[in-house]
């Protein structure tokens, strides 16, 4: 009885592992980020002027993202961040095996200040964090 105990104890625990492992980002990405940078403008779907320090005055800032080892249609989120508080999240649609695409925030004369954008999947796991400054 006691062997039968510890037998069914020890494949609880095997599916336990096995759940956690597959709910984890590393095992649930379906796609990663290659490349993923801030400029000042988009030239024949390639970043233009990209910086991580810009000048205020600039009247847009793109996020520019290579994606690659996409396996199956779906989306992903640019999160744009300034001091930590959500600005703005913007939906991107991303197709296999390589996708390249970018989104844009409007800047205002009171934007400086550090800023980020966390580029997330469908499920809201992190895939890339890139940062930036707008100063005076």
């Amino acid at each position: 009885m006691e062997a039968k105990k510890t037998k069914f104890l020890a494949s609880v625990s095997l599916i336990i592992i096995f759940l956690i492992l597959c709910a984890s980002p590393l095992f649930a990405a379906n796609l990663e980020v290659e490349k993923a940078v801030i400029c000042e403008e988009i030239v024949n779907r390639e970043p233009a002027k990209k910086a991580v320090v810009f000048r205020n005055g600039i009247e847009r800032i793109y996020c520019h993202t290579v994606l690659e080892k996409i396996k199956e249609n779906g989306v992903i989120y640019h999160n744009w961040y300034k001091r930590d508080r959500l600005s703005s999240r913007i939906k991107l649609s991303v197709k296999p095996p390589r996708w390249v695409t970018f989104s844009s925030i409007q800047l205002r004369d009171y934007d400086n200040g550090p800023w980020r954008v966390d580029i997330t999947d469908a499920d809201g796991n992190i895939l890339k964090v890139v940062r930036f400054s707008i100063l005076d």
